[in-house]
């Protein structure tokens, strides 16, 4: 075994982890069992990191290694080095991708700016505090906290962000799935595929992988249960979707997003992200014009207009940007969107969608419900209370109140502290366009 006196071993620059492994536990004269049992590891996992089956080890485990060893601090330090190489979100989810190529969408780069955060800062920067005080914590509880929020209020924005400012916090990486539970076009992702796809992002082999969905649950959570990770579980659909995904314990941080409150999943701490105030929206929607090459464009009266259109909804104004880029004059969008009946059919764009977006929302709810928020949508004034959501809906009061609750927990409405609700305009649009016997027309 080495000590201070011993010439330290001769390493190339950069070498990968498994080599290096490999080279100082020969020069130390150990074998795989016993360098595992002077680390407090088992023989299998000393193993894996040899073979590169373990690409990101825990810094822990890693500084157990470096201790059995008794290496010199220069040695020690490039263990610690190459077991840690620079990492990005890119490539995860390129990574991601290759194991299944309907994760990926090439257009979420997580490393591009945040426009969606103009004028949210505080906002955001409450769930940010929230997070690093519930970090420095004693225990080892793996933390949940769920964005949920409308489609197209920018909940993905949110999450991404958050996991580029604490992956610092968290060495062993950042797992992105892409769960799908409200894609156009596009059925929830199975468990046993997510489970897959997560497993391989932390260096399982997929010859290793068990055939039984039990057996893969526990073995995702013996892989996280030493590893301190950003977990990103982006569009899930309910909580039985998430919760075979969850790591068992350790020091995780798991972001989930959702069109719907989970509330099911007691152990997650919820944020509802409801779209920006006006003065934001504008700010946001000249941000989204600049970036999309627009010069000369004022926060005018004809901008006002286009932004309260779009109902203050980032998609929305994200589609409006790109459809000024495409030459579209602001005066002649403004009165195209100014029209309730044709506004949805306008927002779509590089293909974004606003009505599609929404078509996917609804059809999640059983058909029943479609009827009946087709029906509230009618309503003359902008909010309504329960007696007259009994009327329209044609159901008794005393069951309209759970009715309107599980609309509200699904984000078709809103609750105002008046105790009235409300559609979002955009919504409310797509429910009068709907037909009254539930089908969704795109």
């Amino acid at each position: 075994m080495t000590d201070a006196t011993t010439p330290e071993p001769s390493l190339p620059s950069h070498p990968a982890f498994a080599e290096l492994l490999k080279r100082l536990r020969q020069a130390a004269g150990m074998s795989q069992e016993a360098l595992a049992l002077h680390a407090s590891l088992s023989p299998r996992a000393v193993s894996d990191m040899e073979t590169g089956r373990t690409r990101r080890p825990h810094p822990t485990s890693v500084r157990s290694l470096a201790s059995a060893l008794s290496l010199p601090a220069a040695p020690a330090s490039a263990l610690m080095t190459a077991a840690r190489p620079p990492i990005s979100l890119n490539d995860d989810l390129q990574a991601l991708g290759r194991d299944n190529e309907q994760l990926c969408r090439p257009e979420r780069n997580l490393l591009s700016g945040a426009p969606e955060f103009i004028g949210r800062e505080g906002e955001f920067a409450g769930l940010l505090r929230t997070i690093i005080e519930a970090s420095g914590r004693p225990g080892n509880t793996v933390a949940i906290y769920v964005v949920e929020g409308m489609a197209g209020v920018g909940k993905t924005a949110v999450v991404t962000h958050l996991a580029r400012l604490l992956r610092d916090c968290f060495p062993d990486g950042i797992a992105y799935i892409d769960l799908c539970g409200h894609t156009p076009d596009h059925p929830p992702l199975p468990t046993t595929n997510a489970l897959t796809s997560l497993l391989r992002r932390v260096g399982v082999d997929r010859a290793d992988i068990p055939d039984r969905l039990d057996d893969r649950v526990l073995r995702w959570r013996a892989e996280m249960a030493d590893r301190r990770m950003i977990v990103i579980l982006d569009d899930a659909l309910d909580p039985a979707q998430v919760r075979p995904l969850l790591p068992g314990a350790g020091r995780c941080l798991v972001l989930v997003t959702s069109r719907r409150k989970l509330s099911a999943l007691d152990t997650a701490t919820a944020f509802h992200l409801d779209v920006p105030s006006s003065a934001e929206a504008i700010q946001l929607f000249m941000t989204f014009t600049e970036a999309a090459g627009i010069a000369g464009l004022d926060a005018d009266a004809t901008v006002f207009s286009i932004v309260h259109a779009c109902g203050n909804l980032p998609l929305a104004l994200r589609i409006c940007a790109s459809l000024l880029r495409e030459r579209l004059d602001p005066a002649d969008l403004a009165a195209r969107l100014a029209d309730p009946v044709g506004a949805l059919g306008e927002l779509a764009a590089d293909g974004l969608s606003v009505r599609a977006s929404l078509a996917s929302s609804f059809r999640t709810l059983p058909v029943a419900y479609r009827g009946l928020v087709h029906r509230l949508s009618l309503h003359p004034e902008p909010t309504f209370d329960a007696g007259s959501a009994a009327i329209l809906a044609g159901v008794e009061h005393g069951r309209i109140e759970d009715i309107l609750d599980a609309l509200v927990d699904g984000n078709f409405l809103t609750a105002e502290p008046s105790g009235r609700y409300a559609f979002h305009r955009l919504t409310r649009q797509f429910a009068r366009s709907a037909a009254s016997g539930g089908d969704i027309h795109v």
